[in-house]
């Protein structure tokens, strides 16, 4: 028995099997402690213990033209009607000036 209580102090200490860790998401054993991790798409907030969904659109570098819409893990860039997304999926052309160059119209 005595064996057994040295074996388990050597052993490492699995903090995250306590219920008390708090991590919303992930619990991640460190030596000696542990630290909450967040899923992609989501940061760790000040509590060091809770997430927070990362809105890149929030961001004024986000480089869209016309509108930013978040996904899942990052954003992509969408028109306004009337409108078409250019090959450098930021910018934004007419659908007419499209129309017209692809001599579509009659």
């Amino acid at each position: 028995m005595a064996e057994q209580a040295q074996h388990e102090e050597v052993g490492a200490v699995d903090y995250c099997a306590s219920e008390n860790h708090g991590c919303e998401h992930e619990c991640v054993n460190a030596d000696g402690s542990y630290f909450c991790r967040c899923p992609k798409g989501f940061a760790l907030n000040p509590d060091e213990k809770t997430c927070t969904k990362i809105d890149h659109c929030a961001s004024p570098n986000h480089g869209c033209q016309h509108e930013c819409v978040n996904t899942d893990d990052s954003y992509s860039c969408r028109c306004l009607k009337g409108f078409i997304l250019n090959p450098d999926k930021r910018t934004c052309r007419s659908k007419l000036h499209w129309v017209l160059e692809k001599g579509l119209f009659h």
